[in-house]
């Protein structure tokens, strides 16, 4: 259904788009459920995208809902969208048990941080123990980059591979 929104006349969208939030929220411990939000996101309001920011944060313990958070996210206003970009980066990254997992909420992430979150998650990335999931982390967030740094940033991301 999701996809459909969007070849809906904007008079037509509320309902369909309420009923959406209202299933996902029914079913939010189904990470692919919570996923379909982000295909409506830049259709939601405000107040939508709210309830779908809290809907997808309850389902942040997988890869598939932190990536639906970080998107969702991205649409918020300021001071509460760094909030979560920093939360979500200490939390799910530095304070992780696991460092594979880390890197891999970082790969997902990575494409939707927000310009001021990159070099934090980079930092994170370096952090890591285990030098493949560091390898992995670092190659994700080197299109962020340009030019030399992304050069830079894959070479320490293959010496990692490697090591």
């Amino acid at each position: 259904m999701a996809p459909l929104l969007k070849h809906l006349a904007d008079a037509d969208r509320s309902e369909p788009i309420r009923a959406l939030i209202a299933h996902a929220e029914e079913y939010q411990q189904n990470p692919d459920v919570v996923a379909a939000l982000t295909v409506i996101d830049p259709l939601l309001s405000r107040p939508e995208r709210g309830a779908a920011f809290v809907i997808a944060a309850n389902n942040i313990d997988s890869l598939t809902g932190t990536r639906t958070v970080v998107i969702l996210a991205a649409g918020l206003h300021e001071p509460l969208r760094q909030q979560v970009f920093e939360g979500l980066l200490s939390t799910m990254v530095t304070g992780a048990d696991d460092d594979k997992f880390a890197a891999s909420v970082l790969a997902v992430v990575a494409p939707h941080l927000p310009g001021p979150s990159v070099a934090p998650a980079i930092r994170a990335a370096r952090k890591l123990r285990a030098r493949s999931a560091s390898a992995l982390a670092l190659r994700s967030l080197a299109p962020r980059l340009s030019g030399s740094e992304r050069d830079r940033m894959l070479r320490e991301a293959l010496t990692a591979a490697l090591s």
